[in-house]
Order: structure tokens, then C-alpha cells, then sequence
């Protein structure tokens, strides 16, 4: 069971991504770690789906409605959140 388990320095290494990404998209997102080790916070591959968005949000904030992928990005999160609604 703790194999499936991910911490925020798997997560950053796993999508290629700096840890101070991941922190803040799991503290504005206010995502929840699955379980704690010591200090450690330990997250589901569900979540890392979570996190993937709450980057995607992020980016999409700091980017320009003129930047080429802004209206690629901005369906690919829309699509995202759909399926995770239902």
C-alpha cells in the first residue's frame, strides 16, 4: 500500500516539475495528504491528477489570452474537471 503512495518530491520528480510547484498547488488547492509519515505528507496517483490541475490553473492565470496554447490549455482543463465532476 505505501507504494502507491507519493511525496510532494515524488510528485515533482514524477511530472518533471519543481517541489515549491507542487507545494503550492497542494496548499491552494487545499488537497489533502491520504496520510502522514513523521513530517511527511503522502498523497494517492488520484491526487496527482489533482495537483496536475491545480498547476494547470495556475499557469492559466499567468497566461496571456493571446499566447498560442491559452485556449488549448484552457479546454484541456475544462475537459478535466468535467470528468472529475461526474
Amino acid at each position: 500500500m505505501l507504494d502507491d503512495l507519493l511525496t510532494t518530491s515524488q510528485i515533482a520528480d514524477e511530472l518533471d516539475v519543481s517541489i515549491h510547484r507542487v507545494v503550492y498547488a497542494i496548499k491552494t488547492r487545499g488537497i489533502e495528504p491520504i496520510r502522514r509519515a513523521g513530517i511527511v505528507r503522502l498523497f494517492g496517483r488520484d491526487q496527482v491528477d489533482d495537483i496536475k490541475l491545480a498547476m494547470g490553473f495556475a499557469l492559466l492565470n499567468r497566461t496571456s489570452k493571446w499566447h498560442p496554447q491559452y485556449n488549448e490549455l484552457a479546454e484541456q482543463l475544462e475537459q478535466h474537471e468535467a470528468s472529475t465532476v461526474g
